[in-house]
């Protein structure tokens, strides 16, 4: 399984209405640090818009061009 250590910057692939206040427009990418996790599958994860959203780890990835 990938881990995402805290401090590190994703992208996160799909984000569900109601999850933020402000929905991006389609095709829009999301970026954000990750806070905590994982916990029951889930990443804490810091927009860029200020608001926590939880993200399954299928839903995220790595900026530095490999999951590793």
């Amino acid at each position: 399984m990938i881990h995402h250590p805290i401090g590190t910057v994703v992208r996160v692939l799909r984000l569900d209405s109601g999850q933020v206040q402000h929905m991006p427009a389609l095709g829009v990418a999301v970026f954000g640090i990750v806070k905590a996790g994982p916990v029951n599958g889930l990443y804490a994860i810091l927009l860029m818009t200020n608001e926590v959203v939880h993200v399954p780890v299928q839903l995220i990835t790595s900026t530095k061009g490999e999951d590793a």
